[in-house]
């Protein structure tokens, strides 16, 4: 029983994070994409050389440095629609 109810969810949540992104602008959902991404890495323990060249290696080809910036352009971009303004922020929110 517990088993069909996790599959339940799961396989509800892969049908609404599609559904929600979908309803955002390309631009938009590649933000939010990149700062999660930036908001894992920068997560991540470098506890050996290795791994702090893979977490460098992965938050250049993010662009993290950027993403302040880019944030700052979209929101100005989508200033007169609400929702899409929330997003960005909920995005920038999500791990701090």
């Amino acid at each position: 029983m517990m088993m069909r109810v996790a599959a339940f969810l799961l396989g509800t949540w892969a049908l609404i994070v599609p559904a929600l992104a979908a309803d955002l602008p390309r631009d938009v959902a590649a933000y939010i994409d990149r700062r999660e991404g930036c908001n894992h890495w920068a997560g991540e323990e470098g506890y050996d050389a290795a791994r702090r060249a893979e977490i460098n290696r992965n938050v250049a080809a993010l662009k993290c440095d950027r993403l302040d910036r880019d944030e700052a352009r979209l929101l100005h971009r989508y200033r007169h629609h609400l929702a899409i303004r929330g997003r960005i922020h909920a995005a920038h929110d999500a791990l701090l």
